[in-house]
C-alpha cells in the first residue's frame, strides 16, 4: 500500500467511511505492511557469486532502508563502496542527513565494526568511520568470502 498525502478536515464536515479509510487507515497500512524489495546499484563492488538482499519502506518522504550484502568466493570490493538508495534524498538536506548504521563483518577472524552511512550523492551512500575513513579494498580489512556489510537507516526523500 502507497502512502498519500492526509486530507485537511474542516470543522462540521461529514466524513466518510471511504475518506477515513484512504486518509487515515491505508496510511497506517503503508507503514505497517511488509516493506519493499530493492536492488541498490553497487559501486567499488563485484557481486559475483556473493548475495545482495535490500527492502524499503517509504512513507510521504520519510525513507527507510535495510540491506546485507555478503561477499562469496567471486566477489571483490575493488575500490571506495558505494551503495544505491531506494529513493533519491532530498538535495535540500543538508549532507542528505542519514540516520542510523552500518554493520561491517570480517567472518575470519570473527569480527564486529559499527559504521555509518554517509552520503555520496542523492542516490548512494558510502560507509565511514567517525572520522571520515571510508570503507575500501583493504578497510578496515582485506575482505574475503563470508564478509558482509549490513545497513539500516532512515532519510528524507526528495
Amino acid at each position: 500500500m502507497t502512502w498519500t498525502a492526509p486530507r485537511t478536515w474542516t470543522d462540521g464536515e461529514t466524513v466518510t467511511a471511504v475518506e477515513m479509510n484512504a486518509h487515515v487507515r491505508d496510511n497506517l497500512k503503508a507503514i505497517g505492511d511488509a516493506w519493499a524489495a530493492y536492488t541498490p546499484a553497487l559501486t567499488g563492488v563485484t557481486l559475483g557469486n556473493g548475495t545482495l538482499t535490500a527492502a524499503s519502506l517509504q512513507a510521504g518522504k520519510l525513507t527507510a532502508c535495510r540491506g546485507s550484502l555478503t561477499l562469496g568466493s567471486t566477489s571483490s570490493i575493488t575500490t571506495t563502496v558505494r551503495i544505491g538508495l531506494p529513493a533519491t534524498a532530498n538535495p535540500t538536506v543538508s549532507y542528505y542527513a542519514f540516520a542510523g548504521l552500518v554493520t561491517l563483518v570480517d567472518a575470519s577472524p570473527t569480527a564486529r565494526k559499527f559504521w555509518i552511512p554517509v552520503s555520496a550523492s542523492a542516490t548512494a551512500f558510502v560507509i565511514s568511520d567517525p572520522d571520515y575513513v571510508l570503507v575500501n579494498t583493504t578497510t578496515p580489512w582485506t575482505w574475503a568470502t563470508g564478509d558482509q556489510i549490513m545497513w539500516e537507516f532512515f532519510y528524507e526523500a526528495a
